[in-house]
């Protein structure tokens, strides 16, 4: 609980803080930074995303990176100190699933600022008056500050700790013989326990699996957006042949993130590369090629639990989907945001820029902007997204499933027991107040709710402790 408090706190400090700002460095014999142009919070980002009618992006950051990370903390600590008495064990494992599966969203902001940070990022450098003077350099700079780290890092923190509580439910909730018996210690494969014909489940989710890996490495490195510098700004890199349009790919994109930093060595930056490379990529992979072990090698159901588990445990840092996201929310509303950003200062030179270079500039006549665009490899991405999402939860569904077959039949019958004892504790109570209830209440009931509770009234008096006992052991 007091770990959960923790990030709490972390979260309200970082989005109370400047999460990024944008700089301008002149390097002309010496270095000469402008104070910064824009900076970057949660708090004043949505509100100033808002007032520049960027609203799906206002509304997208402000749910997921300042509203589900403490809702999703608030829900852990609940399901960590309430009562089974208050808090029905069957409901607090949906509960926790729910949010190992979703706390992954809290990064979205975290993406939406790598796309910033290389977007708005550019070079130029003026040559010099001869071989052996030194041209100037200007640069623009995306600078990660401490709002920008610790959102990560209490993100982070926070799926640790959805893990911890979520294996300590599962701990005091698992039967010893679960993993016992003929059945559970054979190597057999997860497959063979899916009643299917060919075109059945077998052959559906054995196809989903190479297909979905397929499509996320080829996804991965196509080129699948694009941005581009409008205005004088992108002039001004045409003029000294520097492409003003940049085409990314997932893979891409992560290693210009260092390159897009004035130190690209800085502890932050790499920090960050890191996170993007792991949630973005080698966790997606890394979750499918563990889930087609699981499916298809020959293992004992204890190990078959661990490869389950473990691939539970990748799909919740699996961010391809929230990443995508991300890019459709830079498509839409970058250009919007970069000219709220620049605002008026350009104010002084956008006139003479439209009388003297309107034609040069095809109607961008302001002093910088930014666009991105979708690249024709975009499609691949979108359906890997589409496909992961889809398919981790479907096939995930279906090893549990199978998991479950596996178990001993001793084991099955305390589930099942355990699955009806809700239902039965509270037919047992309407039971005892048959007596007091009139022929109304009777008639609500349909035929076989009568039936059963018409056998317990029976029976109930002479085995009632037994069996309640029974439940509750």
């Amino acid at each position: 609980p007091l770990t959960i408090l923790g990030t709490i706190a972390l979260f309200i400090s970082s989005n109370s803080s400047t999460g990024a700002s944008v700089f301008i460095v002149f390097d002309v014999g010496r270095r000469i930074q402008i104070p910064s142009l824009f900076d970057f919070g949660l708090i004043n980002s949505v509100r100033d995303m808002w007032k520049a009618g960027v609203y799906p992006l206002s509304i997208i950051v402000a749910l997921f990176s300042g509203i589900w990370p403490y809702l999703k903390l608030v829900l852990m600590l609940i399901s960590f100190v309430m009562p089974a008495s208050l808090l029905n064990p069957r409901k607090r494992h949906n509960i926790l699933m729910i949010l190992d599966a979703t706390g992954k969203w809290s990064i979205l902001d975290s993406y939406v600022m790598i796309l910033m940070l290389v977007a708005f990022h550019f070079n130029i450098e003026f040559p010099g008056v001869d071989q052996d003077t030194k041209g100037s350099i200007i640069n623009v700079y995306v600078y990660a500050a401490y709002g920008f780290f610790t959102l990560i890092l209490g993100t982070i923190i926070s799926l640790f700790l959805s893990h911890i509580i979520t294996h300590l439910h599962r701990s005091l909730d698992e039967h010893p013989d679960q993993n016992k018996g003929e059945k559970a210690e054979s190597y057999t494969a997860l497959i063979s326990f899916t009643e299917s014909n060919f075109l059945g489940k077998k052959f559906f989710i054995s196809i989903l699996l190479f297909l979905t890996l397929g499509l996320v490495l080829i996804g991965s490195f196509i080129s699948s957006f694009s941005f581009y510098f409008h205005g004088l700004a992108g002039y001004a890199l045409d003029l000294f042949e520097i492409p003003p349009h940049r085409e990314y790919s997932v893979i891409e994109l992560g290693f210009n993130v260092p390159k897009s930093y004035e130190d690209p060595n800085d502890g932050v930056i790499r920090f960050t590369q890191i996170i993007y490379f792991l949630t973005v990529f080698f966790m997606p992979v890394a979750m499918l090629i563990n889930v087609i072990i699981l499916w298809f090698v020959p293992l004992p159901r204890r190990a078959q639990k661990f490869f389950y588990t473990t691939a539970e445990i990748l799909n919740a840092w699996s961010c391809l989907d929230v990443f995508v996201i991300a890019i459709i929310a830079a498509i839409l509303e970058i250009s919007q945001f970069t000219s709220f950003i620049v605002g008026d200062k350009c104010d002084a030179i956008n006139p003479f820029i439209s009388k003297y270079f309107y034609q040069t500039l095809d109607g961008h006549n302001t002093c910088f902007e930014v666009q991105a665009y979708l690249q024709s490899g975009c499609l691949f991405l979108f359906i890997a997204a589409i496909i992961f999402f889809i398919s981790s939860n479907v096939v995930m569904k279906v090893c549990r499933n199978a998991l479950d077959e596996r178990l001993p039949d001793n084991v099955k019958e305390y589930l099942r027991i355990r699955k009806d004892g809700d239902k039965i504790s509270k037919l047992l109570s309407f039971s005892n107040n048959t007596d007091n209830t009139n022929n109304e209440t009777t008639l609500k009931m349909n035929n076989n709710e009568k039936s059963i509770v018409s056998n317990i009234n029976n029976s109930a008096r002479t085995t009632r402790n037994n069996d309640i006992s029974e439940i509750e052991n």
